[in-house]
C-alpha cells in the first residue's frame, strides 16, 4: 500500500504530551492548519474520544490500516465468517448503512479475542472489549482506529505470531475475514499494518496534556487528502 503522508503520521506514536499550540478546532489542537480537514470528520473524531474516554478513562489506541480486493467486487458475498464468540459484544455503528465488512471483521476479532488470547490471562475482561472508528479510503482500504479498555488490554505486544500477544490477533482475524492464510505472519503486514500504540491515562495530574495529545493524532484521520469517505464511529 503506498500510503498518503497522514496515514503513516496515524501509524506512528507522536504522543508527547506537550501542549499543541500552532492549530487547532474548538479549543482540540490539530496536526496541521485547519483549512486542510473536513470538519465532519473532526466532530466525530472529537466526539468519539471524549465518549471512549468518559466510559473509561485509561485507553490504549492503535490505528490498523487494511488492504483488500475491491468492495465493489466478489469479496462481500464471500466473506471469512465466525461469529462464535459467546461472551464479548461487538460495537455497532453509529451510521444508517451497515458496513459488513468491518462487522464481520469485529465478530472475527471478537472471537480470536475470547479464543486466543483472554483464556491465556487470569484477569477479569469485560464483554465490551473496544471501541472504534473506520474510514474507507478507496475501494480497497480501510483505515481503523481501535480504543480498547487498557485495564484489560494493557499492550499490542511484539510483532509476532504468538497468540499471546494483541497484535496477532488483530492480523489474524483480518486474514480470517478476507481468506488469507494467517500462518505467514509475517506476510500480513502487507494486508493489516498495525501501527505503534498511544496511551492516554484520564486519571493523570495533567488531563489536557493527554487530550491535546490524542486529538492532535486522531486529526489526522480527517486530512482532506484521504478523500471524502464518512469516518464512522462504532460504539455500545
Amino acid at each position: 500500500m503506498n500510503m498518503p503522508f497522514a496515514i503513516k503520521q496515524l501509524l506512528i506514536s507522536n504522543l508527547n504530551h506537550s501542549t499543541y499550540s500552532a492549530h487547532a478546532y474548538r479549543g482540540k489542537s490539530l496536526a496541521y492548519p485547519l483549512a486542510q480537514a473536513r470538519l465532519g470528520a473532526l466532530s466525530i473524531c472529537r466526539h468519539a474520544l471524549e465518549h471512549t474516554l468518559q466510559v473509561h478513562p485509561l485507553r490504549l489506541m492503535v490505528c490498523v490500516a487494511l488492504s483488500h480486493p475491491s468492495r465493489q467486487g466478489p469479496l462481500i458475498h464471500h466473506l471469512g465468517h465466525n461469529p462464535k464468540a459467546t461472551n464479548l459484544k461487538a460495537p455497532t455503528a453509529d451510521s444508517k448503512t451497515e458496513d459488513v465488512l468491518m462487522r464481520a471483521y469485529f465478530d472475527n476479532l471478537n472471537y480470536r479475542l475470547e479464543k486466543e488470547f483472554i483464556f491465556r490471562r487470569t484477569g477479569k475482561f469485560g464483554c465490551k472489549p473496544y471501541h472504534a472508528l473506520t474510514m474507507n479510503v478507496g475501494n480497497y482500504h480501510t483505515l481503523v482506529i481501535f480504543a480498547f479498555n487498557r485495564s484489560e488490554y494493557r499492550k499490542l505486544g511484539r510483532a509476532t505470531s504468538h497468540p499471546r500477544y494483541l497484535q496477532t490477533q488483530i492480523r489474524n482475524a483480518w486474514a480470517d475475514t478476507i481468506g488469507l492464510n494467517h500462518f505467514q505472519f509475517d506476510s500480513l503486514k502487507a494486508w493489516a499494518d498495525v501501527g505503534e500504540q498511544w496511551e492516554v491515562n484520564m486519571k493523570h495530574e495533567d488531563k489536557q496534556s493527554e487530550v491535546n495529545a490524542m486529538h492532535y493524532q486522531l486529526s489526522w484521520l480527517a486530512h482532506r487528502s484521504l478523500g471524502g469517505n464518512p469516518v464512522i464511529y462504532w460504539r455500545y
